[in-house]
């Protein structure tokens, strides 16, 4: 039988070993038809692009690569990628991680002999134990991902789209956050998805371990909370009038934006005007439903959060210590 085609997308930056990572995918080429490697190159300035673009050169029609002409981010980058893609199904690959051998294979022949509109893979920290047959996978609902061990799995790694699911849709990736840009779009993918598949068994590696990553350097708590946040913004807008969008809020919520909220309240500082925006982005999503769902002790963080403060000129830190009325407002 003939397999869907794949389109792999791989956004990267000043990473020379992204050569590793893009081996790590054709090297399970011969499991499938067709092939198409996107490689999008985010300005590097260290001269690892034109080792990407080499690499590129020799893959020949299996292998487009691009460079922006200026740093636009990992989300923008993702999104030109889509645009480029030739393929039934799209896979996104982090530059500093690896597929798993056999991974690609059985994804994309779960993905199309369910009819899955997206399929969500395990993704481990090393290549260690993988097995060479992954386990069978299985239709889910949206809610038992949000409820499982995948409730915090909202990144980009691991998950495999139907291309023209992304495009009906017209999901795309956040281009205003450096770090966690994934998170939106794979939640409203989850929530509007006709079928979704999970596959138990592990099928990309991820290392992390690049200290020059696209996004480790905008990794902070603050960054985390307003992903948090704009994923819920997302969940919204994709979830109008479907049942389980309250759910997925509620565990959104639980697992994400309270847990940031406690990595704010320990912050040394904060500025004035990151609280304001925050506050108000918060508020937005609080409603009785949602608060009837909470532990008292998180009602108590949100409480803190939220308390009223004197404004004081923008910008101006509030420093370590002070009054709990002004801690609420950290960002």
């Amino acid at each position: 039988m003939k397999s869907p085609s794949l389109t792999v997308i791989v956004p990267t930056r000043n990473r020379p070993s992204a050569i590793s990572a893009l081996q790590s995918v054709v090297a399970e080429a011969e499991m499938l038809d067709h092939l198409h490697v996107v490689v999008i190159d985010d300005h590097s300035d260290d001269g690892s692009h034109r080792a990407v673009a080499a690499w590129a050169a020799v893959q020949g029609a299996r292998a487009t690569f691009r460079r922006n002409a200026r740093q636009r981010g990992p989300g923008a980058s993702r999104n030109i990628g889509l645009d480029l893609a030739t393929g039934d199904y799209t896979l996104f690959l982090d530059s500093d991680d690896r597929i798993a051998p056999g991974g690609i294979g059985r994804m994309l022949l779960t993905a199309a002999a369910e009819s899955a509109d997206m399929l969500f893979a395990r993704c481990d920290w090393d290549m260690a134990g993988v097995p060479a047959d992954l386990a069978h996978a299985r239709n889910i609902r949206a809610t038992e991902v949000i409820d499982g061990e995948y409730a915090e799995a909202l990144g980009i790694a691991g998950k495999l789209f139907r291309t023209e699911f992304l495009r009906a849709t017209g999901l795309r990736f956040s281009e205003e956050r450096m770090w966690g840009e994934a998170k939106p779009l794979v939640a409203a993918a989850l929530i509007r998805a006709r079928r979704v598949s999970l596959l138990p068994g592990r099928a990309c590696v991820c290392l992390g371990t690049d200290a020059q990553s696209l996004e480790l350097a905008h990794d902070t708590t603050i960054a985390r909370l307003f992903t948090a946040l704009e994923t819920l913004d997302a969940i919204d807008a994709a979830g109008a009038g479907r049942p389980m969008t309250t759910n997925i809020r509620t565990e959104v919520f639980r697992r994400n934006v309270i847990v940031a909220i406690e990595r704010v309240l320990a912050r040394a500082e904060v500025t004035v005007d990151e609280a304001t925006l925050l506050q108000a982005a918060i508020a937005r999503h609080l409603d009785e439903a949602m608060l009837d769902t909470l532990p008292a002790e998180d009602v108590a963080l949100i409480e803190r959060l939220l308390t009223p403060f004197v404004p004081e000129p923008a910008s101006t830190p509030i420093p370590a210590g002070a009054p709990a009325a002004q801690m609420a407002c950290e960002d």
